[in-house]
């Protein structure tokens, strides 16, 4: 797999960390790397935003969710905040690798407790500029994956992006499928939908969405940048279709 060197360097660096001996944990990684790289925010130099990871195990995303060096697209992640249960009742060294991972990337970490539907997340509406779960988050949520969904979509921005890691287990989880663009799955039902979705051959699907009608909403800036190899959303159109298209030179 032939990865740009800034996402080599980013995977080895959690491998290392993590000391895993996994050709098939690494093969994931980079694949999850690559995605990610065409699909982050093209924001403004030296923008500050803002990250929420939903159920986390173990963070193991946080490095790809920003820029590398050599990106055309330089800002930073500014913070970092875990909401979830199994997070809240983790040990403290777990706490502090996740915390550790965070600040590695030079965000501010915050873990919040998610343990009832009741519980509303101490984060303001429409103040995260992307949001991601990892394989298994989704099921881990059991009876709170309605009240979650919908306290995601008031937390995003208006063009926040909602980025999901996911394996075949998942796909069952979601109640949709990826084939038929996750119509009347949970994230259907809750209010987003589905922008685009790399299946690799390592077992997972990294999918994409955001608020349904951000895309109408977004329909002056689709045809300013039309004609700059952009799409609606700011991802580089031909990259997006190198990408879906499988070419392992994205």
């Amino acid at each position: 797999l032939d990865a740009p060197t800034h996402q080599v360097s980013q995977v080895r660096r959690h491998f290392w960390q993590n000391t895993w001996a996994d050709k098939a944990y690494l093969d994931r990684q980079f694949f999850v790397a690559e995605t990610l790289d065409v699909l982050l925010p093209k924001a403004k130099a030296k923008a500050k935003l803002k990250a929420l990871e939903l159920e986390p195990d173990n963070g193991r995303y946080i490095a790809f969710l920003k820029p590398g060096a050599d990106a055309k697209s330089k800002w930073y992640l500014d913070e970092y905040i875990a909401v979830g249960k199994k997070i809240w009742e983790a040990d403290e060294e777990k706490v502090n690798a996740l915390k550790k991972e965070a600040n590695n990337q030079g965000a501010a970490p915050r873990i919040q407790r998610y343990a009832s539907i009741t519980d509303r997340w101490s984060v303001e509406k429409g103040s995260i500029d992307m949001a991601i779960l990892a394989e298994g988050a989704v099921d881990r949520l059991g009876s709170r994956q309605e009240a979650a969904f919908k306290e995601l979509r008031r937390v995003l921005k208006p063009q926040g992006r909602l980025f999901v890691v996911a394996d075949d287990n998942d796909e069952k989880a979601f109640q949709g499928r990826w084939d038929q663009g996750m119509e009347g799955s949970i994230f259907d039902r809750a209010g987003f939908e589905l922008v685009a979705a790399n299946e690799g051959e390592c077992g997972l699907t990294v999918g994409y969405w955001k608020k349904k009608g951000a895309l109408k909403k977004n329909a002056k800036k689709a045809k300013a940048t039309r004609g700059k190899g952009m799409d609606p959303d700011g991802v580089d159109a031909s990259e997006l279709g190198q990408l879906l298209a499988g070419d392992d030179d994205v």
